[in-house]
């Protein structure tokens, strides 16, 4: 009688869960630099840079900034020394309205 013939066993590799992607015409305003709320910067500028829908209004301290064709954008801002507040919006024409406020502090 033969011997049986030994075979590797090897577990499967897990697949990562896919981050959902908000659908194009969801509305939502995500920053994606600068990375924290509360931010130090050692440069006079920095650049804000997010994401939304494609036929969203953005201003970034009052400045336009328009979109790409996937919804992203971003801005460069100059600080002053010291804290500075950066207000960025969000309006679709439906009047709909999103925001968020940034703190960077510029320390020379």
């Amino acid at each position: 009688m033969p011997e049986p013939i030994a075979t590797a066993t090897s577990e499967p590799t897990p697949t990562p869960e896919p981050t959902a992607t908000p659908a194009p015409d969801e509305f939502v305003l995500h920053i994606i630099t600068p990375e924290f709320d509360d931010s130090f910067s050692d440069t006079a500028t920095i650049v804000v840079s997010g994401r939304t829908r494609v036929d969203a209004i953005i201003t970034v301290n009052d400045a336009f900034v328009e979109p790409d064709a996937d919804g992203a954008f971003s801005a460069e801002v100059t600080l002053d020394v010291d804290p500075n507040t950066i207000e960025v919006v969000a309006s679709i024409s439906t009047g709909e309205e999103l925001s968020t406020v940034l703190s960077v502090i510029y320390a020379p």
